[in-house]
């Protein structure tokens, strides 16, 4: 049995905005789990940002930066041809919800305004 032909090694750019997409879907996530493990990061003696912040105001305002900038990341690879055009709207589609659901978080108020009113 002989091997067969290798698949073509994805380019440099597309590592690039597979990286990208994939620490600015997750930067969200983990902070989410984090709030909602806070009480048990604070026994363990580990400094983590909702440990630190009881209310919530500071991973929720950061959790927001993320799907924000996820949006032209996620859209760039359509813009330069890497993609076609049911990638780009499913992935605009997905990222603006995503987006919508990160600013409807504030330490369990739903808001996006940074002065807490809706």
């Amino acid at each position: 049995m002989g091997a067969g032909p290798r698949p073509p090694e994805p380019s440099r750019a597309r590592r690039g905005f597979l990286f990208l997409i994939v620490f600015l879907w997750q930067v969200p996530h983990f902070l989410a789990i984090a709030w909602l493990l806070r009480e048990d990061y604070a026994r363990g003696g580990f400094r983590m940002l909702s440990v630190e912040d009881p209310r919530g105001e500071a991973p929720a305002a950061t959790s927001r930066w993320a799907p924000l900038a996820l949006l032209p990341v996620s859209l760039l690879p359509t813009l330069l041809g890497m993609t076609g055009s049911a990638y780009f709207f499913g992935a605009l589609a997905l990222t603006a919800a995503f987006a919508a659901l990160a600013c409807g978080w504030r330490g369990g108020r739903p808001t996006c305004a940074p002065d807490g009113s809706s």
